[in-house]
């Protein structure tokens, strides 16, 4: 995209409060299609291949890097004599590191966090999963912290579920385990979710398909029940399987949702004078990034084998 994108004077909501802002916080909610790996490097334990997860929850997380180099890959363009270079307008936004000019970008992402898991369950094939933990700091995130009111704690043997849709009585059967119903998740919850992706016809069913369990549960189920894919390295001469070559790699499965945070700034280049661009001007153009390529993104590993194909959603301003 090497076309200059400059802001909509039109835009909807707080526009003469995010004109003068300096700067402007915007939620981003990123819903797998497909099986997502943003690997963790080598691993001493039973997974070669991980996946990079909150070292205290022990929840998946999408780096930050990774979103802003997916990002800015669309403002990159070829140039014959010196390979890939960064459009003008990818500098404003992401940043350059030239040496005579060198600035920080318009646009920061934070690391994308967990919102709702899919799981399966003996009724209703799947349902999504989510605790206290993760919403309130969705809320806090959103600037919001009284979002979904006082949150119940199901305790680790219960659950709050729809139990027309998922439940057997008063059970809910999740992968082997089972838990009891401790009443149905607040209506805040599944409406304030199902308004993320409106138009996706399988978010859509979030409303009754959630699951809130306890914050141990959900870390737990989020290290267990990752998919783990086998593989075989061929080796290319013989067509056969190479010596030693077995190994698996941990995915996050479709249909988990994460939710990010875009701050974007006023220009910071220092030769950019009276003519600096805003806040607005970069949130403006953000969202036709996402626009252009029409919501979907690919992110981590193994794009050519259909991995990592993302929904990509921006929100309205974050309170402050």
């Amino acid at each position: 995209m090497s076309e200059r994108i400059e802001g909509d004077q039109s835009m909807n909501g707080n526009s003469e409060k995010a004109a003068e802002a300096s700067s402007v916080c915007l939620p981003l909610y990123i819903f797998a299609r497909t099986p997502l790996h943003v690997g963790a490097g080598a691993s001493v334990g039973a997974i070669d291949l991980p996946i990079q997860r909150e070292r205290h929850t022990g929840f998946p997380i999408l780096p930050g890097s990774t979103l802003k180099g997916v990002f800015a890959d669309c403002w990159n363009e070829i140039l014959p004599e010196s390979g890939i270079s960064r459009s003008p307008d990818g500098k404003w936004l992401f940043g350059s590191e030239d040496s005579n000019s060198s600035a920080a970008g318009a646009l920061q992402f934070s690391e994308a966090k967990l919102l709702a898991f899919p799981i399966r369950s003996a009724k209703g094939c799947f349902a999504w999963i989510t605790s206290p933990l993760i919403l309130k700091r969705y809320a806090r995130d959103l600037g919001e912290p009284e979002k979904f009111g006082s949150l119940p704690d199901p305790g680790d043997e219960g659950a709050l579920f729809d139990s027309k849709v998922l439940g057997f009585g008063e059970k809910v059967v999740l992968e082997e385990y089972t838990f009891t119903l401790a009443g149905e998740p607040p209506p805040a919850i599944g409406k304030a979710l199902a308004a993320l992706l409106p138009g996706d016809p399988i978010w859509r069913e979030v409303e009754k398909r959630t699951v809130v369990l306890s914050d141990a549960s959900v870390s737990f189920f989020a290290r267990s029940a990752c998919e783990v894919a086998q593989h075989v390295k061929i080796d290319d001469e013989k067509g056969t399987a190479a010596t030693r070559a077995l190994f698996n790699q941990e995915n996050v499965p479709g249909e988990t949702m994460f939710y990010a945070l875009v701050r974007a700034s006023r220009e910071r280049r220092a030769d950019a004078g009276a003519g600096r661009r805003t806040a607005r001007d970069a949130s403006n153009a953000f969202r036709a990034i996402l626009e252009k390529e029409k919501g979907i993104f690919q992110f981590g590993a193994d794009a050519g084998t259909g991995l990592g194909f993302c929904t990509v959603r921006l929100g309205e301003e974050a309170a402050s």
